[in-house]
């Protein structure tokens, strides 16, 4: 009888630390550069370099593996201004449609009142080893909804000035239903939209032509 009690404990001190780990948010920082290569002959270039993020990918940096599912497809960007010009970027300069990181994660959230719930009835029937899982992961809700949110916000590409010598890479999310592998990026110097593609990935800023903005 003391041993079955001894078994339970253990068994129940490692259901705790399994659900207080499972709690928690845990995602990898974005790391500059992608499967794409830039090379110009020139030093006086701006570019960007992309990556399509896979599911397996969503999980190691969002910690989750359905964004994809749910209708995002997440593509790292790369920006790098290798020219004395102070070069502009935004999320809006893209040919697909970009969905807002934090509706992203508002789709992702975990609702704590629906898992406490849902395992402190499973408790009922396993008995007190699952009850104390069953708070932990009601409590941790919270707390990982806010660190998502955090994370997205920290990881998204911003509306930006990149000043002149420097890089910066950060996540857009498509909207998967109008999303092509091909497409352009438009970028502002002042006045002036100077426009990359998947096709011409970078441009020698002395003999570009630019578009005028209306």
């Amino acid at each position: 009888m003391k041993t079955n009690k001894v078994g339970l404990l253990v068994a129940g001190c490692f259901v705790v630390m399994s659900s207080s780990v499972d709690a928690r948010y845990k995602s990898q920082t974005l790391k500059k550069g992608s499967s794409q290569v830039i090379t110009h002959a020139s030093k006086d270039y701006i570019a960007f370099e992309y990556k399509i993020l896979t599911a397996k990918d969503c999980q190691k940096f969002f910690n989750n593996k359905n964004i994809i599912k749910k209708g995002f497809q997440p593509v790292q960007i790369t920006f790098i201004n290798n020219s004395d010009k102070a070069i502009s970027i935004s999320p809006e300069g893209f040919d697909f449609e970009v969905v807002p990181a934090q509706k992203i994660a508002d789709s992702l959230h975990r609702n704590g009142m629906k898992r406490g719930v849902g395992l402190g009835v499973a408790s009922l029937a396993a008995g007190w080893v699952t009850l104390v899982p069953a708070l932990v992961q009601g409590c941790g809700a919270k707390e990982f909804n806010v660190d998502m949110d955090n994370d997205f916000a920290n990881k998204q590409l911003k509306n930006q000035v990149v000043l002149p010598g420097k890089t910066v890479t950060g996540v857009v999310f498509a909207n998967k239903n109008s999303f092509e592998r091909d497409f352009t990026f438009t970028v502002q110097d002042q006045d002036k939209n100077l426009v990359l593609s998947t096709y011409q990935p970078s441009l020698h800023m002395q003999n570009v032509a630019p578009v005028q903005v209306s």
